[in-house]
This record gives structure tokens, sequence and C-alpha cells, in this order.
């Protein structure tokens, strides 16, 4: 839920059920197969990635890279939100100095 961003209580909205009941889901040893269906959907994983018990060396190396990858789109999307404000304070700056110096004059 970390990698995802997700809290009990976004995961539980996104199940359509409570915090409390995903906290029981996950105290649990055994789940509803529609729940496992439901949480591969979420977490855009396959079915198999929550009830293997042993994944092979590239099934792992597959999950570390599409966990690379998502952490690097969340960094550029960070970065793009960050540019795009940057952007705005500065092309708004000139504007106010020009108003300021007109108004001087």
């Amino acid at each position: 839920m970390e990698q995802e961003n997700l809290d009990a209580t976004k995961l539980g909205k996104r199940l359509g059920k409570t915090k409390q009941a995903v906290y029981d889901m996950l105290a649990k040893e055994d789940l509803n197969t529609s729940i496992l269906r439901d949480l591969s959907r979420i977490f855009n994983v396959p079915l198999t990635y929550f009830v293997s018990e042993s994944l092979s060396p590239a099934e792992y190396k597959n999950r570390d890279l599409l966990m690379l990858c998502k952490s690097l789109v969340k960094n550029y999307q960070q970065r793009d939100e960050v540019m795009a404000q940057l952007v705005s304070m500065v092309s708004t700056e000139p504007q106010e100095e020009n108003e300021e110096e007109e108004n001087q004059n």
C-alpha cells in the first residue's frame, strides 16, 4: 500500500469497504478471491502476485522494474508540477515590475 501511496481509508474506498474492513482483511490469513482480483486491478499486478509462495528471479526482476518505473513516473510528475509553478511565478513577476514602473512614471 505504501508504494502506491494508499492508506487503509483510500484503499477501502477503492474496494468499497471501510477502513476497518481493510485492516481486518490484512490481519486474515485467507482472503476472498474477489478481493484479490480487486487488489490486483488496483495495484496493476497479476493475481499471482498475491498468491505465489515463491517468485522466479525473472518475476522478482519484473516486479522490481515495475515499482521503479512507477516511482520514476511519480518523480517526473512531481518535477513537472514544480516546474509549472516556477514558470507561473517567473512569468508574472516581469508584468508586476512593469506595472510598478509605469505607475511611478
